[in-house]
């Protein structure tokens, strides 16, 4: 099948259904519209959690509904409302809802954190099981490497009290402190919110003040120097399929002991014997999942390329963001469909085998990178701007003589404040090359500007 056939195959669920899009950013919705709209759906109804960066769709192209109430102020908080959301639709989303389809005929394409669960009536695609979800605890963790024989560093899971959490310090620091990462108890996090790098008694003490009012459990391990980054998995019924590793841009901070999630590149490659021994983790963690809970498609492990290799540090059961950003670097091929499809328990059409092929390939050959920064700003923006400026692979300033012309978009933050996207592309960045000096420059760039 040539891309266009299997899209039409893997779209069938959706052709001539009524489809309610939730809930996401407007401006993230361009390509599911166009892509219902191209393969045979009826116009979709878009539950909108705000209007995010970046142009919109034509309003003609769907019906929309915005999810009233004040915006989440961290990443993790716009997960857990994100999931609530789904989980018990506010008044006015199941108002629109049957006033869209009072017939009760449609169709829910959700994110990745929701459950698929029926709701209000409704099938869904997208989401995920109960069981998957509960994975996604990273004090959970060193017993799923163990299982898949994956070499993983030293770690605790102790309760959130200053004893015991300065006692596991104290075994496993190497010498640069050590990262406290929370669980999941009150719902997932991200964004690094429950993640703290510890190297001084101010920052344990300020730390076990959060994690004894947010957690019952804390991970300790080792801080470990070197890129982060991830690798994607793809489990079908005929095993799994091992991508192409994602470099995870993080700015850490030592002084605030916190580490800033910046975007993400395919840019970056590490050495071949590293790509393999990610790739292979893929596959070992792939396949305890399928033994543990049956898992069908998409997963990312993500982790630091030490001097002693890749080292794991966190599972994402989910279609994770560094899976998106291989689906944005090969628009043609339709991974995200592809998880719906295999959550659903849906012939893909495509042996694991000849889906790592197609996807690791088109990836490698065309790559992509998204780097975002968020300011707080005296006047949120509600409108996009694009800036043309120079990048003169230092810093972003005025575009002479000595710097390639770029452009960054500013527009506002779903979680309040200013933010600024940079697409990386092959005038700004070469293969090979890590985007954190890019990530560092947008950072300056937006709260210099903000």
């Amino acid at each position: 099948m040539d891309d266009t056939e299997w899209t039409r195959w893997l779209t069938e669920p959706f052709r001539g259904r009524k489809v309610i899009l939730g809930y996401r950013l407007v401006a993230a919705s361009n390509h599911q519209i166009e892509t219902l709209r191209t393969f045979g759906a009826q116009r979709p109804l878009l539950v909108s959690i705000g209007r995010g960066t970046g142009p919109v769709p034509p309003p003609d192209t769907h019906d929309l509904v915005e999810v009233a109430g004040p915006r989440p102020p961290t990443m993790t908080e716009e997960v857990r409302q994100n999931t609530a959301l789904a989980s018990d639709p506010p008044p006015e989303v199941r108002a629109a809802v049957e006033s869209y389809d009072p017939d009760g005929e449609a169709i829910w394409w959700l994110t990745p954190y929701a459950s698929n669960a029926d709701c209000l009536g409704r099938p869904v695609l997208g989401g995920r099981p109960a069981s998957w979800a509960a994975l996604e605890d990273k004090t959970l963790d060193a017993d799923l490497w163990r299982e898949a024989g994956v070499a993983h560093s030293p770690s605790r899971s102790v309760r959130p009290e200053a004893a015991d959490l300065r006692a596991a310090a104290d075994a496993l620091d190497t010498g640069a402190g050590t990262v406290w990462s929370g669980d999941a108890r009150d719902g997932l996090n991200g964004g690094s919110d429950y993640v703290r790098w510890v190297r001084t008694p101010e920052q344990a003490a300020d730390a076990e003040t959060f994690f004894a009012a947010n957690c019952d459990r804390v991970r300790v391990m080792p801080y470990l120097e070197g890129p982060s980054c991830s690798i994607h998995g793809f489990v079908l019924p005929d095993g799994v399929a091992a991508l192409r590793p994602v470099e995870q841009v993080q700015i850490p901070d030592a002084g605030e002991g916190r580490f800033a999630s910046t975007g993400m590149s395919t840019w970056w490659d590490p050495a071949p014997e590293v790509r393999n021994a990610m790739r292979e983790a893929a596959r070992a963690v792939g396949r305890v999942l399928d033994r543990r809970v049956g898992y069908r498609g998409g997963f990312s492990i993500d982790g630091i390329v030490t001097a002693e290799g890749f080292r794991p540090t966190e599972l994402n059961p989910r279609f994770s963001g560094g899976l998106g950003q291989l689906a944005r670097a090969v628009p043609s091929l339709p991974i995200e469909l592809v998880q719906l499809n295999a959550v659903r328990g849906r012939d893909i059409r495509l042996s694991a085998a000849d889906l790592e092929h197609r996807i690791v390939g088109a990836a490698d050959e065309q790559r992509s990178g998204r780097l975002m920064s968020i300011a707080d700003s005296a006047a949120a923006p509600t409108e996009s701007v694009d800036h043309r400026i120079g990048w003169d692979g230092v810093r972003l300033g005025p575009v002479d003589g000595s710097a390639t012309e770029t452009v960054v978009r500013t527009g506002p933050s779903m979680i309040g404040g200013r933010l600024a996207m940079w697409e990386l592309d092959e005038h700004v960045i070469a293969r090979g090359q890590s985007a954190l000096p890019h990530a560092r420059a947008l950072r300056r760039f937006a709260t210099s500007d903000a």
